[in-house]
């Protein structure tokens, strides 16, 4: 039987359900669906743990600093600060973006993403009005 596949003897033993033979272009739709169907099961799982930073007007925050290390001033990354600041928020620009300016003056230094900011946490004062010192977990 020409162009026919030789039947072996299991496929007469045993009845195979019927191939059908999907086209490239189906195959390739529903391997899109299942990675799109994947994917949002992985996004809610991670957006389930996390909590949307927002800064209020007047919140203060520190802004990460982007230095690079330098070999001809031999200076060391590692020993940089990693935030510069307090500033102060002035305005919410956008979703993601604030204004940011001197907090004694308010007068605008910057604009910056939420992703470069952190909250600022003043430091803790003693009842005497001095301020306290924390070293290795304990008042000092």
């Amino acid at each position: 039987m020409k162009g026919e596949r030789p039947r072996r003897l299991i496929e007469q033993l045993i009845k195979y359900p019927n191939r059908t033979d999907r086209l490239k272009e189906e195959k390739i739709i529903l391997a899109q669906e299942r990675l799109q169907k994947r994917a949002d099961r992985r996004k809610n799982r991670h957006d389930q743990d996390i909590k949307p930073v927002v800064y209020n007007v007047g919140d203060w925050v520190l802004v990460k600093n982007h230095e690079y290390s330098s070999a001809l001033t031999k200076e060391i990354k590692k020993f940089f600060h990693l935030f510069t600041g307090p500033y102060v928020v002035l305005r919410k620009m956008g979703e993601n973006a604030y204004s940011l300016g001197d907090p004694n003056t308010r007068e605008y230094k910057t604009t910056q993403n939420i992703a470069n900011l952190r909250r600022y946490k003043k430091p803790i004062t003693d009842p005497t009005g001095d301020d306290v010192k924390i070293l290795d977990g304990k008042r000092g």
